[in-house]
């Protein structure tokens, strides 16, 4: 999913812009260019490897996220899940996010068009954002932004989570092991 999806959706993304959107053309809208997304995105990153909770969350308040940013998350393509619907509880979201995971590390920045672009995300889980659990996560994100003013409006994640930690069944819909997996005999 991870390399056909975003060309599939940077096809799909540069057909539909094309066909609707045109180019950007008003002077306010050229103030959310390619160079700006970005930095925001990058400032996302930035935030969740902040060293304590406390600037982390300080740092999201700070991001450019619209009153009505919101965060879908579609963990091993169970489907959509709608995870936050304005900008106070994508920050709630994110703050325990950052509680859970650490070790966070990017590949690449893309801008599909004038408002989406696309970041990956490889981190380990973690207690309190410092005590890294052997279980890694994948995250494609893409992000739409509003162009006047250039904020966020909608987080899409894709994301890769284990379905075990440590031989023990986790169940991604609940969080929770119903039974222990029997040990591997080998």
């Amino acid at each position: 999913m991870r390399f056909p999806a975003i060309q599939v959706f940077a096809a799909a993304a540069a057909i539909l812009h094309c066909s609707v959107a045109g180019p950007l053309s008003s002077p306010a809208a050229a103030q959310c260019n390619a160079q700006r997304r970005i930095e925001i995105a990058k400032e996302a990153v930035y935030a969740i490897q902040k060293p304590t909770a406390a600037e982390s969350t300080a740092a999201y308040e700070a991001l450019a996220f619209s009153p009505d940013a919101r965060i879908i998350i579609n963990p091993n393509e169970i489907g959509d899940i709608p995870v936050s619907l304005e900008r106070q509880t994508s920050i709630g979201f994110l703050a325990i996010i950052y509680q859970i995971v650490t070790d966070v590390h990017t590949d690449k920045y893309l801008n599909i068009d004038d408002t989406h672009s696309f970041f990956n995300v490889t981190g380990d889980l973690g207690l309190l954002h410092k005590i890294p659990v052997p279980a890694h996560v994948f995250f494609d994100v893409f992000l739409t932004y509003t162009l006047v003013p250039c904020a966020l409006q909608v987080v899409h994640v894709y994301a890769q989570v284990p379905s075990d930690v440590l031989g023990v069944f986790v169940d991604i819909a609940t969080g929770v092991s119903p039974t222990p997996r029997p040990p591997v005999l080998g």
